[in-house]
């Protein structure tokens, strides 16, 4: 584990809820990566702290790596994706057997969390990225953990984005089943279809 200092932060190429990506240097090895930079608020560096340890814990192939982090929840350092859903949907629409694959990549991160009782709650076409020829869930700060686990509630009303989260999650956060990942991601699959 490096510190912040490690690093020499260039441009913003991201921005969230709670904290703001930027590509940046890592000044040994001269390596570009993506800096995750928290909020000041406490509910900010809780929900980064969460992220960390989640896509720390679940080591998928489809799930965000976490290379670098600070123990505080105030930063941590990922690989650099070439892009969300979005923008590689833009480029080149995805259809066929690209799309079957998107399918496939998003449903196997989301059930390597379903399997240890994790509920991501924010599956979105921002929170999909390719990222070294597969796609990656990124932006695990709103997870619904297991039960025992929970420490502090950050959620106190619903969590998501309105066009993507089911309908009982955006109004609270609390009722997030597996179901509503699962929604979730036929909601990016059916806008995807829409834009093709």
């Amino acid at each position: 584990m490096q510190d912040l200092n490690s690093y020499v932060q260039q441009e913003r190429i991201g921005t969230g809820g709670y904290g703001d990506v930027y590509r940046a240097v890592r000044i040994i090895g001269g390596d570009v990566v993506a800096l995750k930079k928290s909020r000041s608020d406490a509910e900010c560096i809780a929900r980064t702290k969460r992220e960390i340890e989640v896509q720390r814990r679940l080591l998928h192939a489809n799930v965000m790596p976490v290379l670098d982090w600070a123990d505080d929840g105030s930063w941590f350092v990922m690989p650099v994706a070439k892009g969300d859903t979005g923008l590689v949907h833009s480029l080149t629409p995805l259809r066929g057997a690209e799309l079957l694959r998107y399918i496939e990549d998003v449903a196997a991160a989301l059930s390597a969390a379903h399997r240890r009782d994790l509920v991501h709650r924010d599956v979105k076409p921002a929170n999909i990225l390719w990222l070294n020829d597969r796609w990656v869930v990124a932006d695990w700060g709103f997870v619904r953990l297991p039960s025992g686990e929970v420490q502090t509630k950050l959620t106190r009303t619903g969590v998501g984005s309105e066009s993507f989260t089911a309908p009982e999650v955006y109004r609270d956060g609390s009722a997030a089943t597996r179901a509503c990942d699962v929604y979730s991601l036929a909601r990016v699959v059916g806008s995807l279809h829409r834009d093709a």
